[in-house]
């Protein structure tokens, strides 16, 4: 295989980024959970979220969830859209029925709306950097 087919084949077209907490969460949980829900990033990043595969459903504004199962629990993965073809996880956890929970959509939701504001501060100070 030439180099130039190894580039094409293993570029992620939609970079999946994990908050710390999430990436915590993830690793947190079992094995065969967690290599379940990395296989579902990695699709994720090769196919895109309008592709159907893996599984993704939208909760309430700008937050959909990237869904996959294990032979034993159903994962969860809250995520946005942050800029140009970058997506950000906020939180993931993983449950024995198909529903989602309150609780946990509050959650991704909370840390996205924390990211947003971190990054707006950061820019903010970064543009009076530039004015001084």
């Amino acid at each position: 295989m030439t180099q130039g087919k190894e580039n094409k084949k293993t570029a992620k077209r939609y970079p999946v980024m994990l908050l710390a907490a999430a990436r915590k969460e993830l690793f947190d949980l079992n094995p065969a959970n967690r290599a379940e829900f990395i296989a579902a990033i990695e699709t994720f990043e090769k196919h895109g979220p309008a592709s159907g595969i893996p599984d993704v459903e939208k909760i309430q504004g700008d937050m959909y969830e990237l869904k996959t199962q294990s032979s034993s629990h159903w994962m969860r993965g809250f995520y946005f859209h942050y800029h140009e073809s970058k997506y950000i996880i906020t939180h993931i956890f993983a449950k024995k029925s198909n529903a989602t929970p309150q609780a946990n959509k509050h959650k991704g939701l909370k840390r996205w709306q924390d990211f947003i504001a971190v990054r707006q501060i950061q820019n903010r100070q970064c543009d009076r950097s530039r004015n001084q």
